[in-house]
């Protein structure tokens, strides 16, 4: 019984905790309902404000409305008068529309007449432009041939004498072997040139002795060598241009420029023994290269009957004009007239006593033009030692890749790596290097035999390129210290005409990585024009 009335009690609280639930769910609706009401009760008192408002707005607009009705009835009292007006002045209107139109018809007529008289002054100015441009067309014409005739007049005035036999050889080098088609383009007789042919048995001597006599019996002057040139017989464009602007710019020049160096002493009459064993086979060009006159050459020629005595008599007179060194002999020797690369080396390996392991001379000629440089010819033989062991180190490389750079660039290091390992290329990675030192290595890099599988050489220079007032770019690879004035290297004279030389080498690459870069792109532009860029 305590059990059932204990599950009695149970139920009952139950259902009263269900009922409690209910009313708690209904309060809490009532609650929502309560708080949706106020929220209305709100929504309707802002919608009262504002009814108010508009009922004020609407007064407003009330009395501007009858203000606007006042205003208008004003308007129409007044636009009343002004209609009575406009039809008292109808009439006035009508009788100024005919004067007007009268008017109209007199203005068309004069019209038409200055509308005649334009055209016939058009047909003037333009008869009078015809007449102008055409006078501008003649004067054009008549510029260029005075300047034709100028130019040439002036290259005419140049006569060459015999002074400039070397230089003329020299400029001519590279059409020596066609000395019969240049003789005959010269004006030269084909008696004459036959004469020379069977007189004389090598090239260069026939080259020689037919440019002697174009220039001591016919009349020469650098236009007509330049003429010639162009002809259809040896259509030598890219020389003959070349010839023009190196006389343009250039000083005519006799022989050789060259430093001497400390291991270089003046040669005297000892040292003739020592010339015997040297073999020159065009030794009057060697001569001429040498600063001997033309005169004396073939004085020396008519006193003695073979090669072998006027080589030693015309030795022994430059030994006694006391200004023979061992270096003139060697840069005369790798001149592009001759070209005897390897009685040059074997003169400087037994005179100059070259020493590879001696790091070379920077010095520059005293009183040289700013940004000219003359290679030492032993520095030459130390750099092109120094290339050739690198080559030696990389004999199947794809290349050499010389890397020129101030000491604080990173970009040296990146390349060289880039270089090395990505391209399979010999590398040199060469900073702080100096004016001097830059021509040596252009120039060793021309002169060194490559490896067969050697395709390229790259030049990369990361540094200064200014221009002087000529616009010829040059280098500045070294900053000056303190107020010393920069050392600067001319491009064109010491970095590009080196490579005007007709050898089996690589092509070759040139990097400016500088401000004015474009000034040595332009040398290499145009590369028909330009003879000493035509390999880069």
């Amino acid at each position: 019984e305590r059990n059932q009335n204990l599950e009695t009690e149970l139920n009952k609280q139950q259902k009263i905790s269900v009922k409690s639930e209910m009313i708690e769910e209904q309060n809490q609706k009532l609650e929502d309902e309560k708080k949706a009401l106020e929220k209305q009760m709100q929504r309707l008192q802002e919608l009262s404000v504002k009814s108010e408002i508009i009922k004020d707005q609407y007064q407003k607009l009330e009395e501007e409305k009858k203000a606007l009705q006042s205003q208008l009835e004003k308007q129409m009292q007044k636009l009343q008068e002004i209609s009575d007006k406009c039809i008292n002045a109808e009439a006035e209107t009508r009788k100024v529309i005919i004067e007007l139109e009268e008017g109209k018809k007199q203005i068309e007529n004069e019209k038409n007449q200055l509308l005649t008289t334009l055209e016939e002054k058009q047909k003037e100015i333009q008869q009078l432009a015809d007449q102008k441009s055409g006078l501008a067309r003649q004067l054009e014409d008549e510029k260029v041939e005075l300047l034709s005739q100028l130019e040439e007049h002036t290259m005419k005035s140049k006569q060459l004498s015999v002074e400039n036999l070397c230089e003329v050889l020299e400029a001519t080098a590279e059409v020596q072997r066609q000395w019969e088609e240049l003789g005959i383009a010269l004006g030269l007789d084909r008696t004459k040139l036959a004469e020379i042919s069977q007189t004389h048995p090598s090239i260069l001597q026939r080259h020689y002795h037919s440019m002697r006599f174009w220039i001591t019996d016919i009349g020469a002057s650098w236009r007509s060598l330049v003429c010639a040139l162009r002809c259809e017989l040896l259509n030598e464009e890219i020389l003959a241009k070349k010839i023009e602007t190196d006389h343009e710019r250039k000083s005519s020049r006799v022989h050789v420029k060259v430093l001497v160096t400390q291991n270089d002493k003046p040669l005297t009459a000892a040292n003739l023994e020592d010339l015997k064993t040297v073999s020159i086979v065009e030794w009057k060009a060697v001569g001429l290269l040498l600063g001997i006159h033309d005169g004396i050459l073939e004085s020396i020629q008519q006193s003695h009957s073979s090669s072998e005595e006027c080589q030693h008599a015309m030795l022994e007179y430059w030994i006694s004009s006391g200004q023979a060194y061992w270096s003139t002999l060697v840069e005369a020797l790798r001149s592009p007239l001759l070209g005897e690369e390897e009685i040059a080396d074997e003169i400087t390996k037994t005179h100059l006593k070259v020493n590879s392991d001696k790091e070379f001379d920077s010095s520059k000629p005293e009183g040289s033009d700013q940004g000219a440089f003359y290679v030492i010819p032993e520095n030459l033989e130390k750099m092109k030692v120094k290339i050739k062991q690198r080559c030696s180190d990389n004999p199947n490389a794809e290349g050499i890749a010389f890397l020129i750079g101030f000491s604080d660039g990173a970009d040296i290091q990146d390349l060289s790596s880039t270089f090395e390992n990505d391209l399979s290329f010999a590398v040199w990675s060469i900073r702080e290097i100096t004016c001097a030192e830059i021509a040596c290595l252009v120039k060793a890099a021309v002169k060194v035999q490559y490896p067969p599988t050697y395709k390229y050489i790259v030049f990369y220079y990361a540094g200064h390129v200014g221009v002087n007032k000529s616009k010829r770019p040059f280098l500045v690879p070294v900053q000056p210290e303190g107020n010393n004035e920069a050392e600067v290297l001319d491009i064109e004279e010491n970095i590009l005409s080196p490579f005007n030389t007709k050898r089996n080498r690589p092509s070759c690459l040139f990097f400016f990585d500088c401000c004015l870069s474009k000034s040595p792109a332009e040398m290499t532009k145009d590369s028909e024009s330009n003879d000493s860029t035509k390999s880069v």
